[in-house]
Order: C-alpha cells, then sequence, then structure tokens
C-alpha cells in the first residue's frame, strides 16, 4: 500500500486543483454537474496511479506518452471550446516526439503534469456541457487497460509485450471512437454512455480472446 501513497496524494492534489481553477468555467457548480468534480477528481487520482505501472508495462520508450497524447487528441476532439487547447497539445506532442525520436523516456511525473494540463484545458473547454466532459474523463481508458495487465501474473515471454501493446492501441482507439461519438452529443450524456459501453465491451472481448489464445 506503501506504494500507492505517493500517486495518491499527487492525483488528489492534481484534481483538487483542476476542480478550483475550472469551477466557474466548467460550470462545476451547476445543479445537474454535482458529479463531475467527483469524477474529475477521482480520473486524476486513477492517472497518477496507473501512469507509474503504464511505465512498468510499456517497455517500448515513448509509449506511455502516446497513451497521453491520444487522452489530449481525445479531449480535442469532443469539447466545444478549443481555443486553449493548442498550445497545450502543441507542448504534448512535441514531447511525446521527443521521446519517440531519442529513445528516451521521461518519468511518470512528467507525464502526469501532461495530463494535469490537458484535464484542465479539456475542462474549460467543455463549457458545462455532460457529454463532453465524460469524453474528457474517458481519454483515461487507455491507461486503465495497460493498468490491468499487471493484475494477472505472466511471462516475460517475447509476445507479452506486444500484446499490451495491442490492448493498448485498442484502448487508445476506443477513446477516440467515445470523443468522436458520443462524447459530442449535445443532449446530454445518454449517448456517451451507450458509446462507451461499446468500446468497453469490444476491448474486454478483445483482451479475452488475447487470454485464450495465450493460454493454447
Amino acid at each position: 500500500m506503501r506504494r500507492f501513497a505517493g500517486p495518491l496524494v499527487v492525483g488528489l492534489t492534481g484534481g483538487a486543483i483542476v476542480v478550483r481553477q475550472q469551477w466557474p468555467y466548467g460550470r462545476l457548480g451547476s445543479p445537474h454537474y454535482v458529479w463531475a468534480p467527483i469524477a474529475i477528481i477521482a480520473v486524476m487520482i486513477i492517472a497518477a496511479m496507473t501512469l507509474p505501472v503504464a511505465h512498468r508495462q510499456l517497455t517500448r520508450p515513448g509509449a506511455p506518452a502516446v497513451l497521453v497524447s491520444t487522452w489530449a487528441a481525445a479531449i480535442y476532439g469532443c469539447v466545444p471550446e478549443t481555443g486553449p487547447l493548442p498550445p497545450a497539445l502543441a507542448m504534448v506532442f512535441g514531447l511525446t516526439a521527443w521521446e519517440l525520436l531519442g529513445r528516451t523516456a521521461l518519468p511518470w511525473q512528467v507525464h502526469y503534469a501532461e495530463v494535469f494540463l490537458i484535464m484542465s484545458m479539456g475542462v474549460f473547454g467543455t463549457a458545462g456541457r455532460p457529454s463532453a466532459l465524460v469524453g474528457t474523463l474517458f481519454g483515461i481508458w487507455p491507461l486503465i487497460v495497460v493498468a490491468a495487465t499487471s493484475f494477472r501474473r505472466v511471462t516475460q515471454s517475447g509476445s507479452m509485450p506486444r500484446r499490451i501493446e495491442g490492448l493498448a492501441v485498442v484502448g487508445c482507439i476506443g477513446s477516440l471512437v467515445v470523443a468522436r461519438t458520443g462524447a459530442l452529443a449535445a443532449s446530454g450524456i445518454t449517448q456517451a454512455a451507450l458509446s462507451i459501453a461499446v468500446v468497453i465491451a469490444a476491448t474486454v472481448t478483445l483482451a479475452s480472446i488475447h487470454a485464450v489464445a495465450r493460454a493454447r
């Protein structure tokens, strides 16, 4: 439990700051939005706890950065107010390119700082639209998918890293699908919830197929 204490504090602090900063701009105090501050803090905590795991599970330099970049792209694709996002996207994509081209892995704390930035700008960009906030929060899905692979004891076979990377790609595609379908709905979060359910079901199905294939 001690190893989770640091990320828990970092995540709780980061989430609280995002909520405090974007409270008026994201309309987080609206009566129909009582769930939003809790969800934002929860996602920031999950991000702080899954990023270190992603760094262990994805051994290819730059791979965790790609997950964060995908999250940033998903946010840009689903929020109605994109004005503040381009500088944040430029920084995130630039660091990702630097990691990939330089074969250098930055520490997970740097990636969390990127998450903090894009989440802050993303909540601002939702302009109080619940479905856009759902899409913004669901950008964490690839990190959850990768972190879930650590709960199962696996052998260090040559194919295992590729399988984890494959699931990460599926998670990234899923977050982008939600951003461009349900999260764009202006009428509420029903469409976003349906889109998320489909993506989760597809990811779990593919993960099960991978597990069965490996068992054989």
